[in-house]
This record gives structure tokens, C-alpha cells and sequence, in this order.
């Protein structure tokens, strides 16, 4: 308004500054970046959340122990449960990494070497060639010999294989080569994909951080099986000249994974683990020895090392060791692997997530010997040096008359320097047999009917045995310097008096009792 009263229009009036334009525009896009960086952290944690652990918790430490890792074991589950990276490293001192995989063929064993090689540098890597003689590369089409689609359980287990590992260009590579459906490759580059709709059945493992689903392992990649399963049927073996009659592409993968180990001045040894292998299975590891001499590598064929493992006692299935032929067998290994100069990392700064494995391998045994799930496997455990026990099968049992419980407790005696001579005597009768096994004393002592165990001195203290036919039998302990009580039977009649076998364990460190088993004998109509 003027000084007249009238209007005009105002010709000053101040513009929105374009500063503060700019500043609002920039908040908006901060904001809407802040935004969409929540958006890409809800979908991460989702996906870590809803993804399958398995390839974490078997090979998630690996990336913490790459940079130290001398000895690197690659193949299929014959590796991942009959090498055991605790004895390589309690008894030889060798820093490895079991980064086999389940079902894996040799494709994939070398692409899994070839993404492992992106983050260790290993003195040795050591290939069994398991299933070298299959033609397919491709895992989602994977059939077996009767025409059994295995597609969907095969890419299950490259997916333990290779989930752990970040998407890089190797990666990429890996997926290309080994499937061929476009969706399934997809599944390997974004896992979401696979696992968004496991929201109904997550668990409370997938809650757990990372550092406790690695530490679920412990073992360095392997994982050991306990149970004890004699074979139901044992092949003769074959002549090693016996070979397969044509090349396969298994052999063209093995040969790349030996190059590129070569080409880096790594080196390899080639390892068939043992097993009850039928003929065609044997000749296609005799065919190895072809691979190895033409690339000037060492083969361990196991198969024909005689008396390295026990098939009655050493096997959970007819396929696998269990840990206590993965024991034998990594010993045979450790040796070579220190004959061709691994070296001793034993007490060494930087390699306590190995000892700290190794110590806890130890504790482990005696831990599976309490909750053996079966006489068999009970008696197997008795085997390991850090195990003592006292087995007593009760008279008229039908275990005093099955070859694979003699069979086990005659290794389980030869490994104390005894044996067990009376168990035939006490089958005769159908009468109470006692062996008593003493590991930290490296001694061993049988009791049965007729031949009365009356003092017989142990680390766990004195054992008396007596029997008395359809009548009693009394298993005592006493200190060195005490006395027997003649109602201080360690058999349990209250609740057992009728079960077959009954196995007591004791720590060989300290002598305490640390279990007591009992077995009821199931009779079979393929009773040995």
C-alpha cells in the first residue's frame, strides 16, 4: 500500500534461496539413500538368516585359519570323515584344512580348490580321487547307474560346497562349469533366491552369530563319524593292474587340479581312502596310478596297505571310516605328509586354533565311548588309547557266540598286548566272560568261567572276577591298598541282571569310572 492509501504491486519481494533449495534436495536424496541402504541391510540379514548353515558350519573357519594352512585335503566324503586334521596335527604337528565335500565329484573338487587358492597358499594338497571314472560335470544332472534322478540332492551339496565362499570371478566360473540350468546358477550368485521361503522352517540354530555356527565344527572342515558298522558284504581285491578301459572326465578334472597345483609350486599326493570298494570301484582307483606317473605325483592306494584298517571295526558304513579307521588311516597319511616336509607347527604362536582342536579331540573319544549307541560301536572305542575298560558278557548270552564281538575284542586286547584266548572257552559254556583293558598301562586280562580273576592290578585299581553258573557274578574294583567287600559288585543286577553285555569305562589320565553300558543282544537271522 502507498502513502495514498492505493495498491501496487511489490516488485522486492524476496526469492526461496537457492541455496536452501539445494540443502532440501540433498536431504531428500541422503534420505531416500538411507533408506534404501535399510532396505538392503533387511534384505541381507534375511538372507543370512533364511540360508542353509551347513556350508558355514562345516567350512566357515576357514577363512580365519587360510593365511596358516599347510596342508589343504580335498575330495568327497571319504575325506571329509577319514581324514582327521586333530591327528595331523596332534600327532605330526600339520596345519590342514578339510575342505572336502559331500557327493563331490572331480569337477567340483577342483573348482573348489581353485576358489580355496584365492585365500591360502598350502605347502600340499592332497586329492582322493573317489568317483574318478563318472563322465557328467554338470551336478543338476547327476543320475546314478539306475537311472536315479540325483540332481536335487546333488546341488544341495555343492551348495555346502560353495556357499561359504564370496562371489568372485572364480566363483562365477565354478558356477558356469558345473550346472547348466540358468535358475539353479542363479541359486549360487544371490542364495536368497533358494532360501527366502525357508521362513516356516527356520530353527534355532539360524539364529545363532557366525562365530558360534563355526565353532560347531571344530574340526577344521572334517567331521567324524562314531558309530561302528560291520559290512554286509566284503570284496576281494583285485589285481592293481586291473584298470578302467577308457577315458572319463573325472581323469580330465583331476589332471587340471594337479596342473594348477603345479603351476604354483604346490604339491600334491594323491590318496584313495580304504573301503569295502567293489571291483569296478577298485579298478577306477587303480586307473589313478596311470595320472599320478604321467604327472609325476605321489598315489597312496590305501586299498592295498596291508592291515592299515579293520573293516570289521573300522567302517560306519560300507562306504565310510568311522573315526577310528580315520585315526589309522590320517597316521598313514601324517607319515607321508612328513616325509615330504610338512612341517611341525606344534607349539608354534599363530596355530592355536589347531591345538586348541586337538585338545579337544581327546575329550571327544571318551565322550562318543559313553554314548556308544550300540554294542558294536561300544566295542570299537575300546580301541582308542584314550579309553580303559571292563567288558563283561553275561552267561548264556548270545553275544558269546557272534564273530564280530570276538573279532572286536581281540583288536580291542591286541592294542593292550593281550588277547582274548578264554572267549571260545566261555562260549563253549555258555558262561560269563570278563576282559578287562587298561590303556594307561598298555595291558589287558581275561576272566571266565574256570579261570577266576582274582587280583589283577590296574590303573583304575584292583579287579576281582568271579562267576558262579546260573548263580552270580561279581565284577569288584578296589584301591591298591584296601580291601574287597564281598556286596560290592559293579555289575548292576537291580535293573540289568538280564541284559547281555555290560561295558564300564574308565579315563586312563586319572582312573576314574566315566561310564557304564548296557546291551541287550538283538539276534538277527544273519547272526555271524
Amino acid at each position: 500500500m502507498t502513502d495514498n492509501g492505493s495498491l501496487e504491486k511489490r516488485t522486492d519481494t524476496k526469492k526461496y534461496p537457492e541455496n536452501k533449495r539445494t540443502a532440501y534436495g540433498f536431504k531428500a536424496v541422503i534420505g531416500a539413500a538411507v533408506l534404501l541402504a535399510l532396505i538392503l541391510a533387511a534384505l541381507s540379514a534375511a538372507a543370512r538368516l533364511t540360508e542353509r548353515k551347513e556350508s558355514l558350519i562345516k567350512n566357515g573357519t576357514f577363512f580365519d585359519v587360510a593365511d596358516r594352512t599347510d596342508v589343504l585335503l580335498l575330495g568327497s566324503s571319504h575325506v571329509v570323515n577319514g581324514i582327521d586334521p586333530a591327528v595331523l596335527f596332534e600327532d605330526y604337528g600339520i596345519a590342514a584344512f578339510n575342505m572336502a565335500g559331500h557327493g563331490s565329484i572331480l569337477p567340483v573338487t577342483y573348482w573348489t580348490l581353485v576358489n580355496a587358492l584365492d585365500y591360502c597358499d598350502p605347502y600340499c594338497v592332497v586329492i582322493d580321487p573317489f568317483l574318478i571314472e563318472e563322465e557328467y560335470h554338470f551336478v543338476d544332472e547327476v543320475t546314478d547307474t539306475r537311472g536315479t534322478d540325483l540332481a536335487e540332492n546333488a546341488v544341495g551339496q555343492l551348495h555346502t560346497v560353495l556357499d561359504v565362499f564370496p562371489y568372485t570371478k572364480n566363483k562365477e566360473a565354478a558356477i558356469k562349469d558345473l550346472l547348466l540350468d540358468p535358475e539353479t546358477r542363479n541359486e549360487f550368485r544371490a542364495d536368497f533366491i533358494r532360501y527366502h521361503s525357508r521362513w516356516s522352517s527356520l530353527t534355532a540354530q539360524d539364529y545363532m552369530d557366525t562365530a558360534k555356527l563355526k565353532a560347531q565344527n571344530g574340526r577344521m572342515g572334517a567331521e567324524m563319524r562314531w558309530n561302528t558298522e560291520s559290512p554286509a558284504q566284503h570284496y576281494d581285491l583285485v589285481p592293481p593292474e586291473e584298470k578302467m578301459s577308457s577315458e572319463s572326465t573325472g581323469m580330465e578334472y583331476l589332471r587340471r587340479a594337479v596342473s594348477l597345483c603345479q603351476e604354483r609350486g604346490i604339491l600334491v599326493l594323491l590318496v584313495n581312502i580304504p573301503y569295502e570298494a567293489d571291483p569296478d570301484y577298485q579298478r577306477a582307483a587303480n586307473s589313478v596310478q596311470d595320472i599320478a606317473d604321467e604327472m609325476q605325483v605321489p598315489y597312496l592306494n590305501l586299498m592295498y596297505a596291508p592291515g592299515l584298517i579293520d573293516t570289521e571295526t573300522d567302517l560306519s558304513s560300507i562306504t565310510h571310516l568311522n573315526a577310528l579307521g580315520a585315526k589309522k588311516v590320517t597316521a598313514f597319511i601324517g607319515s607321508a605328509l612328513q616325509s615330504i616336509g610338512t612341517l611341525d607347527r606344534r607349539s608354534q604362536a599363530g596355530y592355536e586354533e589347531w591345538e586348541k582342536m586337538a585338545a579337544a579331540y581327546r575329550g571327544e573319544i571318551m565322550e562318543h565311548a559313553v554314548d556308544a549307541p550300540d554294542l558294536y560301536s561300544a566295542l570299537s572305542m575300546l580301541q582308542f588309547d584314550e579309553v580303559s575298560g571292563i567288558v563283561f558278557i553275561n552267561d548264556g548270552s548270545p553275544a558269546l557266540h557272534d564273530g564280530n564281538v570276538k573279532h572286536m575284542l581281540e583288536a580291542a586286547a591286541a592294542g593292550k598286548g593281550g588277547e582274548c584266548a578264554g572267549f571260545e572257552a566261555a562260549a563253549e559254556k555258555d558262561g560269563a566272560y570278563c576282559l578287562v583293558l587298561d590303556s594307561a598301562a598298555g595291558t589287558s586280562f581275561e576272566a571266565y568261567e574256570g579261570k577266576t580273576l582274582e587280583e589283577f592290578n590296574t590303573s583304575f585299581g584292583v579287579v576281582r572276577f568271579n562267576t558262579v553258573p546260573g548263580i552270580y557274578n561279581l565284577v569288584q574294583i578296589r584301591e591298591t591298598d584296601g580291601e574287597f567287600s564281598d556286596g560290592d559288585n559293579r555289575l548292576e543286577y537291580d535293573e540289568h541282571q538280564n541284559d547281555d553285555v555290560q561295558v564300564i569305562l574308565f579315563d586312563p589320565s586319572d582312573g576314574s569310572e566315566t561310564g557304564h553300558l548296557y546291551f541287550r543282544y538283538r539276534i538277527t537271522a544273519d547272526l555271524p
